[in-house]
């Protein structure tokens, strides 16, 4: 989830689409407000509540602002004085932040008002200070739980979103539990909506897009089956470019599952084609398949042996937790441990051996760390939080040159991976907003974003899935929306020691 540096030593496609009625319901109050562009002075995102009054005073001339040439600075006043008179009650004042956006920095600026019990208006601009977009956030509690409201509009791609999230206790991400996005064309029809919901199976949404004429065309589903406790996965998603990525995974309560993970390009050329399996044989045996590929895996006292089809023998041996043992290093229940790492497939538990020298058990997910100097993993061990684990190996797995001295990437700075997701980044910012740009901004914050945490959530979607609402909405619009550079980062992992 992190990496921790040197110096911290601590065929084109067509879409299925079947006709359906009636329309599935969506929680009350969450279909979409529409948001009527009119002139410059209008607020698309008011509601007909009384304004909330403001506390604080506003601060403004930043370094920012201070270099935009006057003509923009003028434009950029009359946007704040405008957000003013829409709220401004009385004596009180607005708190207001003009800066640069976080995933267009050098293209993009935002005046942010601060609102009171933390509500907000966001205003959006291009570089030549024209209204891009509007976002509206506010809060709400019902039955002990709080709960955000984000409403936005795009002037660019005449769109308007509503997302509901569920604001956590425990300190972290907000949990996505529905988003509505309607899409219009030029005369202001509606082209389709887009909905997303949460599904049976935690860490997975229903996702589809609904069509004037009634149709839908389903983008993502998932089932938990109560009497034996499998959960179905089933994604059939088309990318900006047309690339499309068909998903389906299948796994029980007993450690079996089955994976297909397909990505291919509108002209039908595949560009990666997983088929994976694991089978519980015994208490101390599985057999996991990667494509051609079988592995028997069994564990013996403080070893695991990994024995593929046609080929020696590999020996994962655990250690002692003391600098002269060879091995796996494990800080923690080292029976515990061991017997969640038989539940890994069998090449990531290969990956570990090669990369990483010691694995640290800790109590939360959140808690989950890669040092690349001293090629240690800290990770929470439990059924519930194999993706993170993977995903911490897939940090380790492109770190793997580093040493205490210098930290060296081998997958994120290939400089062909660059191009490819920079052109699928920019792709997604000029078709999305920032209430969508937020689902995967661990990626793509920034000019360049971060192409490390890409590989490393790319190595873990390739085995399983989150059971974290938290970062479920990040998977799925990283999915969708990045499948040239998980294809690309698939092909490195897989031949990482070759």
């Amino acid at each position: 989830m992190n990496i921790k540096p040197i110096s911290f030593i601590a065929n084109a496609y067509k879409p299925n689409l079947t006709r359906v009625s009636p329309q599935p319901r969506f929680n009350e109050g969450l279909v979409c407000d529409t948001f009527t562009k009119t002139s410059t002075t209008s607020n698309p995102l008011k509601s007909n509540a009384t304004a909330p009054s403001f506390t604080g005073d506003g601060y403004w001339f930043n370094k920012t602002f201070c270099k935009l040439p006057y003509e923009k600075k003028c434009k950029i006043c009359d946007e704040k004085d405008r957000l003013i008179k829409m709220y401004q009650k009385g004596d009180g004042h607005i708190t207001t932040v003009f800066g640069k956006n976080s995933y267009q920095p050098n293209n993009e600026y935002q005046i942010n008002a601060y609102l009171d019990e933390g509500a907000s208006h966001t205003v959006y601009f291009d570089k030549e200070i024209n209204r891009i977009g509007e976002e509206k956030e506010t809060f709400y509690s019902e039955n002990g739980k709080k709960y955000r409201i984000l409403k936005a509009v795009d002037y660019r791609n005449n769109t308007t979103t509503k997302i509901r999230s569920e604001m956590p206790t425990d300190g972290g991400n907000p949990r996505v539990t529905d988003e509505v996005r309607i899409v219009r064309d030029k005369e202001n029809n509606i082209i389709r909506k887009e909905m997303m919901t949460h599904s049976e199976v935690t860490g997975a949404y229903e996702q589809k897009y609904v069509y004037p004429d009634g149709t839908e065309q389903i983008i993502s589903s998932a089932k938990k089956y109560k009497e034996n406790g499998k959960e179905v996965i089933n994604k059939d998603m088309t990318s900006l470019d047309g690339t499309r990525t068909q998903y389906y995974l299948e796994r029980d309560d007993n450690g079996n599952k089955n994976l297909t993970y397909k990505i291919t390009d509108k002209k039908g050329k595949v560009l990666m084609n997983l088929n994976k399996s694991m089978e519980r044989l015994s208490e101390n045996k599985v057999r996991t398949v990667n494509g051609d590929k079988v592995f028997d895996v069994t564990f013996e006292k403080d070893k695991f042996t990994i024995q593929e089809k046609g080929k020696d023998a590999v020996v994962v041996q655990l250690a002692n937790n003391d600098e002269n043992s060879n091995g796996i290093k494990l800080d923690g229940n080292k029976y515990k441990m061991a017997d969640y790492l038989l539940k890994l497939p069998a090449d990531q538990l290969i990956a570990l051996h090669d990369t990483v020298k010691t694995l640290v058990e800790v109590d939360g997910a959140f808690e989950s760390v890669y040092n690349s100097g001293e090629k240690r993993i800290n990770a929470k061990l439990s059924d519930d939080a194999t993706f993170t684990l993977l995903h911490e190996t897939g940090h380790a797995i492109d770190y793997r040159k580093s040493s205490d001295y210098k930290q060296i990437a081998s997958i994120n700075n290939d400089k062909e991976l660059q191009k490819i997701f920079s052109k699928e980044k920019k792709a997604f910012e000029k078709a999305y907003p920032d209430a969508q740009r937020g689902h995967v901004g661990y990626f793509i914050s920034g000019k360049d974003g971060n192409l490390a945490e890409v590989v490393a959530e790319t190595n873990a979607l390739r085995d399983t899935y989150t059971k974290d609402m938290s970062i479920a909405k990040r998977n799925q619009y990283l999915q969708q929306f990045f499948p040239r550079s998980i294809a690309y980062i698939n092909e490195k992992l897989e031949n990482y020691n070759k």
